[in-house]
């Protein structure tokens, strides 16, 4: 009886799954277009849209995002506007504060205003789209919108700006070790914070050493909602890595370049991308979309492909408020006294009365902690989201040039994200170009959280874009970047101090210059590569300690005969990866206490204490203040490997044999709506158990806090693009096209990820006839 009522249950909720499902097949019309536009679909459920002009390819864009990742896009915008708990409940108005906080709804309004009458023409149609597909399905729309009783709004469009305004957001990184600097900033002096987080080898640093003066200050603590911008909910995970390199024709097989690409970015249910090809009279191009901005934002057309990682620029500061500690809102600015704007804010919420609030504002930005008399100092957040950025019509000129000239010219538009554009085209010309607004500091780096009470420490404005890095047709024959430090020699601006480190890159350089022949088979192989340049690196620093600790010297021995792989049935690398936690709590657990959670949160791509310190055994941070002896590097490195046995033992038993990095590893597909058992059985795929780690090419990071191993950031997508034969250029991505769970396109694409396989970017008109699998007309 029981089977019988789980099998009903099942069918029931199966059904409920599946209404809202979108159509693929037929005609529309009464749409409003002006000429046929056919969509025709592949196996893998990517559309394949033909127009007759512009208006109606975007109004196409607009309703095949909207059919398959809806919820996605009204989400996103929620989130920007502040307005996420109106609809989901209490467990979002961290998220809304953040928002309001950041001004994100009121930098939606400005990118809109700034936008051109080109671009708007082309969001407008896009809204179109939308709100057709909205207006069209009110009765059966996903199943969120079901659950919530809910019909969206029509999309605006300064809605569309939502998407690069969250990206600018979430794709910053060094705030991060703003906040370590504040929650450890009277424990640590400014030499220490060079050993933390030592940026990258060889690093020098300017002086910095005003921080130490606040060495003694009590300052405010940041607001409870800010625990959101350390990555504590699903819309806040750590990310913005990614690998990409090309290679001129004078390196590969076919006389062309080639091109790879794959952004890492937080594991999101479902994918950040979804996948179009855009085709009318005006353009014609294929990639990877963002659902909610029209346009094709890594891809190729005709003549051009482009790809990107993320600069890892410094555009965030914290600044530090000269307060009246009995009245807070007063501060201090070259000796006068100034004081905090307020605006009341209204944050509603799904059952419960609405939030009220007060954010303060100085003339540095919002303030973000506490407004409580009795501190020193409070924190103002600083960052480029008021500057102009042009970032959509940058991916829409992408989408149109001929040259690698013209594409770099056009990523020159992007204001608000850091990145690195590299391009190739038909004619052989590869390059790159640096894009973003790069703060111009004066009297301090910006490691540090600035002094806010003297205007010597303002901007003086933005790198201007002329003088921004680029690069066409280097003597090398090829282009790459993993995050890593970029910057030409000798040159005068400061872009940053929290690079990636320098592994993958130093690795992808190796593998490429293993041939002079290279291949669209060869890129495929360094996608996936996963050999940990880190390890092979500092394994030998371990080699002077002799433990006499049999647990230590165990782990010891497995680790010096490990091939440096990090795969998912690899003991050696379970052994690495914990002995760099274990080693991190051993050597700095003592100071940090439980402020080393903030520490870890710098972990998914960071040049890091362990990466330097091995190569410095006088360091004062080898003596754990804890104990009354004073502690040697090999003291510590035991400590280190024996209590990474010990943690191992407790977690997967004591049959070491049966140890893997896979067993811990695991990367889990979890639906927001997800978490019990039972929802978690229709909405989740996995976990299953993958390699790599944050610092090999085929990356696959965790932070050790909270759920210990679990993925959380990952090749988002992997492309890779042959100029000799734009058919033979190949995508995939992380779970599926559609965001519907139990969609026949929810999770196809899962398999070939976790599998390193990819799906062909079909493009050419005699391809296209032989994969169509099902055809949508939408008449006039």
């Amino acid at each position: 009886m029981s089977m019988l009522v789980c099998a009903l249950v099942c069918i029931t909720c199966g059904k409920y799954f599946e209404k809202g499902f979108p159509v693929y097949t037929g005609e529309i019309s009464g749409s409003g277009v002006k000429s046929e536009i056919s969509i025709a679909r592949d196996a893998a459920g990517i559309p394949h849209i033909k127009a007759a002009n512009e208006s109606d390819l975007y109004f196409a864009q607009g309703f095949v995002h909207a059919q398959d990742r809806l919820w996605q896009m009204d989400v996103i915008r929620r989130v920007a506007q502040g307005r996420l708990a109106e609809i989901a409940g209490e467990k979002f108005v961290d998220i809304d504060i953040c928002a309001r906080l950041l001004g994100l709804d009121d930098a939606v309004v400005q990118l809109s205003e700034q936008a051109s009458p080109a671009a708007l023409r082309i969001i407008k149609a896009y809204c179109r789209g939308i709100n057709y597909y909205i207006k069209s399905n009110k009765e059966n729309l996903p199943l969120e919108f079901n659950a919530l009783d809910y019909v969206p709004p029509p999309f605006e469009p300064s809605d569309i700006f939502s998407v690069m305004v969250v990206n600018s957001w979430f794709l910053n990184q060094n705030y991060l070790h703003e906040v370590l600097a504040l929650l450890l900033h009277d424990r640590f002096t400014t030499k220490d914070f060079n050993t933390l987080l030592p940026a990258y080898p060889g690093a020098t640093f300017p002086p910095d050493t005003y921080f130490d003066n606040f060495q003694q200050a009590k300052i405010a603590p940041l607001l409870p909602a800010l625990s959101v911008l350390r990555g504590k909910t699903e819309f806040s995970k750590n990310g913005g890595g990614s690998n990409i390199w090309v290679a001129s024709g004078t390196k590969t097989k076919s006389g062309k370049p080639i091109l790879a690409n794959d952004p890492h970015l937080a594991l999101t249910v479902p994918s950040v991308w979804y996948f179009n090809h855009l085709s009318s009279p005006q353009v014609h191009c294929t990639g990877a979309s963002m659902p909610g901005a029209p346009s094709v934002i890594i891809g190729h057309n005709e003549a051009v492909t482009w790809g990107f990682t993320n600069v890892m620029a410094d555009y965030v500061d914290l600044v530090l408020l000269k307060v009246d500690p009995e009245n807070p809102v007063r501060y201090e600015v070259d000796g006068e006294m100034l004081e905090m704007g307020r605006e009341e804010i209204e944050i509603k919420r799904r059952k419960d009365d609405p939030l009220r609030l007060t954010i303060y504002q100085s003339i540095h930005g919002p303030v973000i902690s506490t407004m409580e008399p009795g501190y020193d100092l409070q924190v103002a957040l600083k960052w480029i989201i008021q500057s102009k950025d042009n970032s959509l019509e940058a991916f829409l000129k992408l989408n149109r040039a001929r040259t690698v000239t013209e594409a770099l010219d056009a990523g020159k538009l992007i204001g608000h994200i850091g990145l690195n554009l590299i391009a190739a085209d038909t004619s052989g010309d590869i390059g790159w170009q640096m894009t973003g607004n790069f703060p111009i500091r004066q009297n301090y780096s910006g490691r540090f959280p600035a002094d806010g009470s003297r205007s010597s420490f303002n901007w003086l404005g933005f790198i201007p874009t002329d003088d921004l890095p680029r690069k066409i047709n280097p003597p090398e024959g090829m282009i790459y970047t993993s995050n890593n430090r970029v910057l030409p020699h000798g040159y005068p601006y400061s872009i940053s101090y929290a690079w990636a480190a320098p592994y993958r890159a130093q690795r992808v350089a190796q593998l490429l210059a293993e041939s002079d022949s290279l291949s669209v088979e060869k890129f495929k192989e360094i996608q996936r590569d996963d050999l940990s340049i880190q390890a092979q690196k500092l394994i030998p620093q371990l080699a002077p300690s002799s433990p006499t600790d049999p647990d230590a010297k165990w782990a010891i021995d497995e680790l010096r005969k490990w091939d440096c792989r990090v795969a998912a049935n690899s003991r050696g690398a379970l052994i690495f990866e914990q002995f760099l936690i274990a080693f991190t709590r051993a050597l700095v657990g003592d100071e940090m206490q439980q402020n080393i959670a903030a520490y870890f949160d710098c972990f998914h791509f960071s040049y890091l204490i362990f990466d330097e310190i091995l190569f410095h055994p006088n360091s004062r941070l080898w003596d754990r203040i804890d104990t009354p002896q004073n502690e040697s590097a090999g003291e510590i490195v035991e400590t280190a490997l024996r209590n990474t046995v010990l943690f191992l033992s407790e977690k997967l038993g004591s049959d070491r044999e049966q140890w893997t990095w896979g067993k811990q590893h695991k990367i889990l597909y979890e639906y927001p709506g997800g978490q019990s058992w039972f929802t978690g059985m229709y909405l989740n795929e996995g976990p299953f158990e993958i390699g790599g780690d944050q610092n090999t090419v085929n990356a696959a990071s965790f932070t050790p806090t909270g759920d210990y191993y679990k993925v959380k950031v990952v090749p988002s997508l992997r492309m890779i693009v042959d100029m000799a034969n734009l058919d033979n250029s190949l995508i995939i991505g992380t779970m599926g096209q559609s965001g519907q769970p139990r969609h026949s396109h929810y999770k196809d694409m899962i398999e070939k990820w976790m599998n390193h396989d990819y799906l062909k970017m079909h493009f050419s008109a005699d391809d296209l006839e032989t994969i169509q699998k099902a055809l949508l007309l939408i008449k006039p």
